[in-house]
């Protein structure tokens, strides 16, 4: 109860502090949200690290001197050992290890999908590929990022394809992928809590909002990159 008491406050300390700055970019909204999950991530460490501080009244320390004078030595009886199954703990590891399989497999059907993927040609040190296996483009790798597009993109306008890469760049730029994957696994961690997963799809449109204020910031006209979306 205290740790969901704890996860309540961070997140809705972080829901705050959005709001406040609504009106600014949505970069810093996103960062907002990333420490937040980074927060969620320290928790249980932190519980380890941090002793718990209860407070020792002269009242209590009266009545507990009282209780043990009072109090004769008595033949301890032998009493037979009870078994007491953790349900709660056994169903947040099933849920945990559910979600967090979920998305430790989508990684690996990632690396797979990429693996048959045409190579295209590398743009400011990023590999590009296609791939008949994925609709939208995809980013992805933090040492050596990829983008993988789908098939036929390297048909597309010149000025939606420059959009798109521009787009998926700022994404590299910003270290996006590693910061994901990590909140998916801390979501996957914190299961139980919804607040956890509404702010990971808050976190989610501010990401795409911030890269999409990226590419408006070199000069793409709204209209423009709006119908390129559309598409």
């Amino acid at each position: 109860m205290e740790l969901i008491l704890k996860v309540t406050i961070i997140l809705t300390v972080a829901f705050a502090a959005t709001l406040v700055i609504r009106r600014g970019s949505a970069s810093t909204r996103h960062l907002i949200w990333a420490v937040a999950f980074c927060a969620l991530a320290l928790l249980p460490v932190a519980g380890l690290l941090v002793p718990r501080w209860a407070p020792v009244t002269p009242t209590t320390v009266f009545i507990e001197q009282t209780v043990t004078a009072a109090v004769q030595p008595v033949q301890a009886m032998p009493v037979s050992p009870q078994r007491h199954i953790p349900w709660l703990l056994i169903g947040w590891a099933v849920g945990a290890l559910l979600l967090t399989g979920r998305t430790a497999g989508g990684l690996i059907r990632l690396g797979l999908v990429n693996s048959r993927a045409t190579a295209l040609r590398s743009s400011r040190g990023v590999e590009l590929r296609e791939s008949a296996e994925v609709e939208t483009p995809i980013t992805f790798g933090f040492r050596r990022p990829v983008i993988l597009l789908p098939r036929g993109a390297h048909e597309w306008p010149a000025a939606r394809l420059e959009s798109v890469l521009a787009h998926e760049l700022a994404h590299i730029d910003r270290g996006d992928w590693l910061v994901h994957v990590a909140t998916r696994f801390i979501s996957g961690l914190y299961w139980f809590h919804p607040l956890v997963w509404i702010a990971a799809a808050q976190m989610v449109r501010e990401r795409e909002r911030a890269c999409d204020d990226r590419v408006l910031n070199t000069g793409v006209a709204p209209s423009e990159y709006a119908a390129h979306l559309l598409d």
